[in-house]
């Protein structure tokens, strides 16, 4: 009977220890303190390597040209939600008149 109450708590525990699993330990005081560095090192680490050349503006799309897809993106969707709307619309509205229709027509007894 008291099942539930053991199931709860395990339930409880499991959460717990996921939560403490996803979510970073706090630092401790050490490792908030601050490190002194060697200028060189910092220097050296902060360098960006040039493996990756930068994007040049042609790369990216034209303002315009972006917008229109966009609108004619929007334009595809909105007709095929309107399509799907009418299409469950006729669809309540036959099966409305076929239960009428059930209810409407007299019973041969």
């Amino acid at each position: 009977m008291h099942s539930w109450k053991k199931d709860l708590d395990a339930l409880v525990k499991q959460t717990m220890a996921f939560a403490r699993a996803v979510t970073p330990a706090t630092p401790s005081h050490k490792e908030l303190a601050p490190q002194t560095v060697n200028p060189a090192q910092d220097q050296a680490e902060t360098t960006v390597p040039q493996d990756f050349p930068s994007q040049s503006a042609s790369d990216e799309a034209p303002v315009g040209k972006a917008a229109s897809n966009e609108r004619e993106e929007i334009g595809r969707r909105l007709a095929s939600f309107k399509a799907h709307q009418e299409r469950w619309t006729r669809d309540r509205e036959e099966y409305a008149n076929s239960m009428l229709d059930r209810i409407r027509l007299p019973k041969d007894d």
